[in-house]
């Protein structure tokens, strides 16, 4: 009898821990499955500065509003900018807009609805 409920128990276990699993795999593959975001990332040399300037291209059909996160890991600096865009339309952010891009700075574009878009400038 204590052999029976040892087996059902083992049993309950392993079927919990198959379930998490697959809780786990399925948001897993939610993330995964996000399209790219819409939205092209360019850069240019500033002209007033030594600094270059980053342009954010909204390439979608629609407005589009994002989280970009700029990182120096030089100076361990970081700022996030708020950036909407409507369709088809750009934004230049550079030193005159609060942040003056280097070579090796990071961006990420975040939203929701797309997977985050990491760009290292060169």
């Amino acid at each position: 009898m204590k052999t029976a409920v040892k087996y059902f128990l083992y049993g309950v276990g392993f079927v919990l821990l198959l379930f998490a699993a697959l809780i786990v795999y399925g948001d897993y593959q939610k993330k995964v499955q996000k399209p790219a975001i819409p939205v092209q990332v360019q850069y240019r040399k500033a002209i007033l500065n030594p600094s270059l300037v980053a342009r954010f291209t909204n390439r979608s059909n629609r407005n589009l509003a994002f989280l970009a996160t700029f990182e120096n890991p030089t100076l361990n600096e970081v700022k996030k900018f708020e950036i909407s865009l409507n369709a088809g339309v750009f934004r230049d952010i550079g030193h005159l807009e609060g942040w003056a891009f280097h070579s090796g700075d990071k961006i990420t574009l975040h939203h929701a609805d797309y997977s985050d878009e990491r760009v290292t400038l060169p």
